[in-house]
């Protein structure tokens, strides 16, 4: 005997790898749904046939315990390069230290990877680990324990925890019943079955493999009519299938609105700054979307993270992204350059990203990155954000804009989040309805408003060096209220776009905002000064139409004759008083009109002395001294007051309290304590006073970054300790410095 001879497996060792093979195959099809492609079933079956291989030189060379578990584990790890982690591998094939770290990685944070992407992942992040480890692993097992034929049932195990990984991992609608569920059981039965026969005599004699085909036929009948007939039975259908990708997903409301910095881009540091570079552009005006803002807290708008629509879903995605978008296809090179933030710019619907740049860099942004696939923006939440040189390869789906004429009679979408609507402030909410006054459609609505900001609006952009009006930042609520109040608006894309989106859901139009660039024709540097910002409607059948209502054609200062007559909004609910009745004029006798003859005045007598008029001097003086003194205060104190109002009455738990914070922090501003935007609240605790402020910090991160909303109790109790604390924070000041808090504006300006 040779020694190939002693390692050649025999019949019924070829029998059971065959059906091992072919069951594990079948438990990692499922994989299809969250993986996509077939790359991993081919990966899955090598690594099948590889644990195979070396269980059966296992057996062979009867090694047991920790050796044989050595042995499998090396085998494993050397030749993951070349099966499941190409890329990682020396020239494609040899292991390297990349691949040991790869397939560490995907065994470990692979299934918390795989559970918070988006669907199909691919190999995003060392995902084909998975299937390399699963399929290797459960044909090494199914083939030792085969070797024991005793164990009847336990060679399925194994190829049965694959087939539950594969669900539980998987999505809610199933790849294919027939080959998880029929052809499994199938196989299945049919492995037991070899098993069992072979202490049969009768398994050897000659009419042997017509029973076997006999048995054969049987499985397969059975297996038709189950598939045919299990469906339809009673209480087939009566629970979901159950899965665990229900992980929380990536929240963006922990990211800053970019439309904050709006400015900084028009006419700030970044004004001529090359923000990215773009090539493969349709050769036409392009808007670059850079992210869309769903929700509004009256400060900012923002992306939402409980977006009834699911804009606010960020997950990870694989190098494919499914869509259901018809258009133009187009693939579209990035590459950063002095853009800040962590939002990635984007054209159309994305169905693929694929990272260009080099070095370790790529891994780190492709296991960050997480998309919206509703709106295809893209976050990548690093703390340093973007670094100059990263690049992307974006594969898009450029749709045409729907046609005006097919909207005129359509109505709005209804599953787009639109809450915002009762939340509006009454002048914007009349303003509107006046606008819209008679028009019977969304798109004539729509289309009014953004009308009446192009014709009554001017355009600024702050810029004082270069002659333009100045213009306050922002579009909070008050800044968009002053912003209407003008018979001319003048602002700059900021405040246009938030105000009509504002106005625009306030009569029930489902609106966001759109914070992007404008790039010319043929256009591949993107600078600051092509920043741009517009305004999204939807429409039953998911059809959003932009909107841009700024008018950057108008730069003329306004003037007393150009002001137009504003709309006015007549409401139903409070009709105007009725006029008092005229009186009729009293009749003129001669003693009535001695009696409304107007008195001569009294001309003073000038040898008088002039106490009186001294007295008259000091007391306008002194009341002029105090109105200056008491009136600054009082309205000072009236903004606070009514800041205040707002944080409490905000219409979120978690943003009550976090109103909370914000005004100690204002407190602590006015008295002049070193406060930075960019600390976190537990290190401004650390600064300002642990002991004071820790318990605050530690409370308000709880309730903003936990799960679900804190009680009305929860949040009286917070308020009551920052009113205690601001009460210790003042306690150190003298008499003077305290009556300077009554006149410090400083919390009243922008923390920078």
């Amino acid at each position: 005997m040779n020694r190939f001879d002693a390692v050649k497996p025999t019949r019924s060792e070829l029998v059971d790898a065959g059906f091992t093979l072919l069951l594990v195959v079948l438990a990692l099809s499922g994989f299809h749904t969250s993986l996509g492609g077939y790359g991993f079933l081919v990966t899955g079956a090598l690594a099948s046939l590889l644990g195979c291989v070396v269980g059966h030189l296992i057996r062979r060379a009867r090694l047991t315990g920790l050796v044989a578990v050595a042995c499998g584990l090396a085998v494993c790890v050397v030749l993951a390069g070349p099966i499941a982690l190409r890329d990682d591998a020396l020239f494609g094939v040899l292991p390297a230290p990349g691949t040991i770290t790869g397939l560490a990685d995907g065994v470990t944070n692979g299934w918390r990877r795989l559970l918070t992407s988006s669907t199909p992942a691919g190999g995003l992040g060392h995902l084909m680990a998975i299937p390399y480890v699963l399929g290797y692993t459960a044909a090494l097992v199914s083939t030792l324990v085969a070797a024991r034929p005793k164990r009847l049932l336990s060679v399925l195990l194994a190829p049965a925890a694959v087939l539950a990984a594969s669900v539980l991992f998987g999505t809610v609608e199933p790849y294919s019943t027939v080959m998880q569920g029929a052809l499994f059981a199938a196989a299945a039965v049919a492995w037991l079955a070899v098993r069992k026969s072979r202490d049969r005599q009768a398994y050897l004699q000659s009419h042997g493999r017509k029973r076997l085909a006999m048995a054969g036929a049987m499985l397969a009948l059975f297996s038709v009519a189950g598939l045919g007939i299990g469906p339809r039975l009673p209480g087939a259908a009566a629970n979901d299938r159950f899965v665990l990708r229900d992980d929380p997903p990536f929240d963006p409301s922990s990211l800053g609105s970019p439309l904050n910095g709006f400015q900084r881009y028009i006419n700030g540091a970044l004004k001529d700054e090359v923000l990215f570079t773009v090539e493969g552009l349709p050769d036409r005006e392009t808007l670059v979307r850079l992210a869309v803002l769903d929700d509004y807290d009256g400060i900012v708008w923002k992306a939402s993270a409980d977006s009834g629509s699911g804009s606010g879903r960020f997950r990870r995605v694989g190098e494919e992204i499914p869509t259901e978008v018809v258009g133009e296809p187009s693939s579209i090179e990035v590459t950063i350059g002095a853009l800040p933030g962590v939002w990635v710019p984007s054209v159309g619907v994305v169905t693929g990203i694929s990272w260009t740049g080099s070095g370790d860099r790529n891994s780190v942004l492709r296991d960050v990155y997480r998309q919206s696939t509703v709106t295809s923006s893209g976050v990548v939440p690093l703390a340093e954000g973007w670094a100059e040189g990263d690049s992307y390869r974006i594969k898009v789906v450029v749709a045409d804009e729907p046609v005006d004429g097919d909207l005129q009679t359509a109505d709005v979408d209804g599953s787009v989040r639109n809450d915002l609507a009762t939340n509006v402030p009454e002048e914007l909410a009349n303003l509107a309805a006046a606008i819209t006054k008679g028009k019977a459609t969304p798109l004539a609505q729509a289309l009014a408003l953004e009308a009446w900001f192009l014709d009554n609006g001017y355009y600024t952009s702050g810029d004082v060096a270069s002659g333009e009006r100045p213009n306050n930042p922002g579009h909070n609520l008050a800044r968009l209220i002053r912003f209407v109040a003008n018979d001319q608006p003048d602002g700059n894309a900021e405040q246009y776009a938030a105000a009509m989106a504002l106005l625009a859901r306030s009569v029930e139009l489902p609106a966001r905002v759109v914070m992007g660039f404008k790039a010319a024709p043929g256009e591949t540097e993107i600078r600051g000064t092509d920043v741009d910002a517009w305004v999204e409607i939807a429409f039953e059948g998911g059809q959003w139409r932009s909107f841009d209502p700024t008018p950057r054609d108008k730069k003329d200062a306004p003037t007393q004759q150009q002001k137009t007559q504003r709309p006015t909004f007549e409401s139903q609910e409070l009709p105007p008083p009725p006029l008092p009745p005229e009186q009729p004029p009293e009749p003129q006798t001669k003693e009535g009109a001695e009696r409304k003859r107007p008195e001569t005045p009294k001309v003073p007598d000038p040898t008088a002395k002039g106490a009186d008029g001294l007295g008259v001097v000091v007391g306008a003086v002194a009341g002029g001294l105090g109105t200056v003194a008491v009136v600054p205060a009082v309205t000072i104190s009236a903004l606070k007051r009514r800041r205040v109002r707002r944080r409490k009455r905000a219409e979120r738990a978690t943003s009550r309290i976090a109103g909370g914070w914000s005004e100690l922090l204002d407190q602590a501003r006015d008295i002049g304590l070193p406060v930075s935007a960019r600390a976190t609240r537990r290190e401004t605790a650390l600064l300002l006073g642990p002991d004071v402020l820790g318990p605050l910090a530690a409370g308000a991160d709880a309730a903003v970054f936990g799960g679900g909303e804190p009680a009305n109790e929860e949040v009286d109790a917070y308020w009551l300790s920052v009113d205690q604390a601001r009460r210790q924070l003042r306690e150190p000041l003298s008499l003077w410095q305290r009556a300077r808090l009554l006149y410090s504006v400083t919390s009243l300006r922008p923390l920078r």
